[in-house]
């Protein structure tokens, strides 16, 4: 593993362990953990729980470089060819290769008193859940406040309806026993907490959490690859609209979103779930979740959103004057409920609905051209209340 991982992996042992809040490696620990190991998790495994125990020792819970220096040597040489001596090099001797390589990592699962290893399976940042402490400030431990449901409430930047227009019903609310977020104020704690995954695992970790506010997460699903949103419309009515606009458009749509973010430096993308609004704070959901003030957020948002949503009425495209059938009467009732449209429901698209939706698309800052495309559709369909969405911010 890499110093990144290295950091990462300390930490989610800790989290796996029971250990958050109760006792942590500083930053230039982990760094010596590193530089000792050589990245390799057995040789971690084996200096972080010398290091624990000489931190009992001295009855401290904040294990810094000196500590790691004493665990050092304590545990003297800490190199590759210790396999080479004692039983486990009789056995792998003994045994097949493939066999061999099994008792490797079932003796690395037993040296360290945390369970399940982050090795097997899939990748290191795949398995990390929870983000790493704050180990700038060696000798204070960070509390963990008791969980709490988070409600969303209404934001300032998002348009009201008329009197007549009843909104977005219910509200939307995180979890009920889910961790609190974390707050991120600063860029450089955000980029830490981006850091922590690569670009393909914040993508899926995205999708996953935007998926499930639809109740549409399954593992053929979380890709958004052309195979998932044929599964996404077949089995549960979804579409993926593809976004460019800016914040002020998300939080019209008022749906969950995944966002792209792009690193400085020339480091790459990741990804997070836009999944609630706070005023001028954004809550988001990734490996866990985050407020962020929007601000922040803008600043490497490359304005790009995949955001999902159901054409609950099976409306055809792009509704316009001329249209005859059974959606324009639909139209006009909703549009009737909302405000918009005074005039009794007929089958025909005319020229009064076209003013009518119209109107709508002005007051939600679309163009305002009359036909019912698919962002009108969105917001149409998330301002009913009859229609039962997940909404960024809800009345």
């Amino acid at each position: 593993m890499n110093l990144e991982e290295t950091h990462g992996y300390i930490q989610h042992r800790l989290n796996v362990a029971g250990g958050k809040g109760k006792v942590a490696f500083s930053r230039s620990a982990a760094d010596a953990v590193f530089r000792v190991s050589g990245g390799i998790p057995r040789l971690i495994n084996r200096l972080a729980d010398q290091a624990l125990a000489e931190a009992h020792l001295q009855g401290v819970k904040k294990i810094d470089r000196r500590i790691i220096r004493d665990a050092e040597k304590e545990r003297g040489a800490l190199q590759p060819q210790l396999l080479n001596h004692g039983w486990l090099w009789k056995i792998i001797g003994g045994l097949m290769v493939v066999v061999g390589l099994t008792a490797i990592i079932i003796y690395f699962k037993t040296q360290f008193f945390w369970p399940d290893p982050v090795v097997q399976g899939n990748t290191l940042t795949q398995r990390i859940e929870q983000m790493p402490m704050d180990l700038s400030q060696p000798g204070r431990l960070v509390a963990q406040p008791p969980p709490k449901t988070r409600t969303l409430a209404s934001t300032s930047n998002t348009a009201q309806q008329p009197a007549t227009d009843q909104g977005a019903a219910g509200t939307e609310s995180l979890s009920e026993g889910s961790e609190p977020a974390v707050s991120v104020a600063t860029e450089a704690a955000l980029l830490e907490v981006l850091a922590t995954l690569t670009a393909g695992e914040s993508k899926i970790e995205a999708a996953r959490s935007v998926l499930k506010r639809w109740g549409a997460f399954r593992k053929e699903t979380v890709t958004l690859n052309p195979r998932a949103r044929e599964i996404l419309k077949t089995d549960y009515g979804l579409s993926v609209y593809e976004s460019n606009g800016n914040l002020n458009r998300l939080t019209t749509l008022n749906y969950p979103a995944l966002v792209e973010l792009e690193l400085p430096d020339g480091r790459g993308s990741r990804y997070l779930a836009l999944v609630g609004l706070k005023g001028n704070v954004g809550v988001f959901q990734s490996n866990t979740t985050l407020e962020i003030p929007l601000p922040l957020f803008d600043a490497l948002w490359t304005h790009k959103a995949w955001v999902l949503w159901n054409n609950f009425e099976g409306l055809p495209g792009d509704m316009q004057t001329g249209y005859k059938g059974k959606y324009a009467e639909w139209l006009q009732i909703q549009l009737n409920r909302l405000g918009y449209y005074k005039e009794q429901p007929a089958s025909r698209y005319g020229r009064r609905t076209a003013d009518a939706v119209a109107k709508f698309q002005r007051y939600y800052n679309l163009k305002d051209h009359g036909r019912l495309d698919t962002e009108t559709k969105m917001i149409l369909y998330n301002r009913l209340p009859a229609y039962k969405v997940p909404r960024l911010t809800g009345n």
